[in-house]
């Protein structure tokens, strides 16, 4: 069982995730602690980003954390002593402005630092900031990823204004004719043609260009839509399945904190795991892009991967000297096992006696009636006999 602790609060890992195995955390960044699934002697410290719903350049007041603020905090964890990072995303995507320095932030803080981005929808600008991270990977089969593009809206209010016999009108300089080139003031399609190839388009070619630098992703999968699961895995969109739980161990394992065995992550479309040992063990590819052109064939099996190097897979381990809490325990085991050996034979011996009669009596003697004192009939209990005979014994 993993704990975690946030703000000096200790919780269980199942109350952090909720009931839906989702991350109870409000909109930003927080450190956590997490015990060690593997050793509960030990923890370690994790940085929890959210994001939910659109993403804006500034902060919001009672809203969402800016994407200028979440590019300084992912800076500041990657000076910290804070090993590795998860980004929980649920974004629909959000304003160019400020998206491009998280996005840089991810990226270069992530050559140092393992952050994975996990969620159930990663689209638009969500997607350009999560290309650079360490891992990508999707809460479940109905997660959405890519919608790799720009798109500009605007309300055109031509119509009324002329049922209003008003008219918005625009005047520039003479000496800047281009002012209003794109100014979208009753535009024609041909404008607005123009406009898109002018505006967007370089927009949307630093979007790809950001992609591809980080990502082996096909040029397909970048004209702007959106993926299910299963085909984002086959278009590398996206690196694995898993639970946040899956997530955060993975985290960690990438950075070298916790002891469990690590190989490279399962990418393909089948995998359905909420298990650690499934997810969690893994070193995505992502993290060394330099070996994605020759990648080396990997062992089939543990098995397999054992009989290559034995020697440095499985060297002996050293003598160590019994702690004192186990020579402890043992003495404590050995006096209870004496203890029991005495209950048993004082057991023998109460088992060996005659089986007594509550109901039946024994006849005194006639010196034994004459001698009563007590007003009472000759005779006694069998049993009364026998309390009576066990009391002088103790005498």
């Amino acid at each position: 069982m993993a704990f975690l602790q946030i703000q000096g609060r200790q919780q269980d890992f199942a109350a952090f995730l909720g009931g839906g195995g989702e991350p109870i955390l409000e909109d930003g960044y927080r450190e956590v602690i997490v015990r060690d699934p593997d050793d509960s002697t030990r923890e370690h410290k994790l940085g929890v980003m959210s994001i939910d719903g659109p993403m804006f350049r500034h902060d919001h007041f009672c809203g969402s954390t800016g994407s200028i603020t979440r590019a300084q905090q992912v800076r500041s964890f990657g000076q910290s002593s804070t090993p590795a990072m998860v980004v929980r995303t649920t974004t629909p995507g959000g304003q160019v402005s400020g998206g491009e320095e998280f996005a840089d932030a991810v990226a270069e803080v992530s050559e140092k630092k393992p952050i994975i981005f996990w969620g159930e929808s990663m689209c638009s600008l969500g997607y350009y900031v999560a290309s650079g991270s360490s891992h990508i990977m999707l809460s479940g089969k109905n997660a959405m990823i890519g919608s790799v593009g720009v798109l500009y809206n605007y309300l055109d209010f031509t119509g009324m204004l002329e049922d209003m016999k008003l008219r918005d009108v625009y005047v520039a300089a003479t000496t800047s004719p281009d002012k209003l080139k794109h100014h979208l003031q009753n535009p024609t399609k041909k404008e607005l043609k123009a406009f898109a190839k002018e505006r967007l388009d370089p927009l949307h070619a630093n979007f790809k260009t950001h992609v591809l630098n980080h990502r082996d992703v096909q040029e397909s999968a970048l004209k702007g839509n959106v993926y299910y699961t299963d085909p984002a895995l086959d278009l590398n969109l996206a690196d694995s399945i898993g639970s946040f739980h899956d997530a955060t161990l993975l985290a960690l394992d990438m950075a070298g904190v916790t002891n469990r065995t690590q190989s490279k992550p399962n990418t393909s479309k089948t995998m359905e795991s909420t298990s650690p040992e499934a997810v969690a063990t893994t070193t995505p590819a992502a993290a060394q892009p330099e070996a994605t052109a020759t990648p080396a064939t990997p062992a089939t099996s543990a098995v397999e991967a054992a009989a290559v190097e034995p020697a440095a897979e499985t060297p002996a381990p050293a003598a160590t000297e019994k702690p004192a809490w186990a020579t402890a325990l043992e003495a404590r085991v050995a006096s209870l096992e004496a203890e029991n050996k005495d209950l048993k034979a004082e057991n023998a011996e109460l088992q060996a006696m005659p089986a007594a009669d509550p109901e039946a009596t024994l006849a005194a003697p006639a010196e034994d009636a004459a001698n009563a004192t007590d007003g009472t009939p000759g005779g006694l209990s069998y049993s009364e006999k026998i309390r009576q005979d066990k009391m002088k014994a103790q005498a």
